[in-house]
């Protein structure tokens, strides 16, 4: 089982003060700082945790953090946010994913596009939806820019 920390500890790390570093830890062909964890990986190692940012950099590319009303923690589209109304997320009968919907007028809505929330993936978010419309849509919660 994976650990992901809560939302109130997400939060305080993004207010969180930003740690100070001596510029002789500085790697200066690469721009960023050495920590002395890194320094201590084998080659192998090394080589599994540049393979990881390659990944990580290639999922969330063009992604946005997001924290939904009630807690939940997702990755949605870049465009998330946009406009002057609440985007929500959704549940559409028949994805796999939950969707994020931006609220136009009425029963009006568009698709800004598919999301990952934790909490809501393999199922999760069918077991929580009770109030499914006439279109197969399923509103589960309202997002908060991270």
């Amino acid at each position: 089982m994976g650990f992901l920390p809560s939302a109130s500890l997400i939060q305080k790390s993004f207010r969180a003060p930003p740690v100070e570093e001596d510029d002789e830890d500085k790697d200066p062909l690469r721009g960023k700082y050495k920590r002395p964890s890194m320094q201590r990986l084998t080659p192998l190692g090394r080589r599994k945790l540049r393979n990881f940012e390659k990944h990580m950099r290639n999922a969330t590319q063009g992604r946005k953090l997001f924290m939904t009303e009630s807690g939940l923690l997702g990755l949605g589209p870049k465009t998330l946010g946009q406009g002057t109304s609440k985007d929500e997320v959704w549940i559409l009968m028949g994805s796999r994913v939950p969707f994020i919907l931006h609220h136009i007028e009425g029963s009006k809505y568009k698709v800004v596009g598919e999301a990952y929330v934790h909490g809501l993936m393999y199922g999760e978010g069918y077991e929580r939806c009770t109030d499914w419309d006439e279109f197969g849509r399923c509103s589960v919660d309202t997002v908060q820019l991270v």
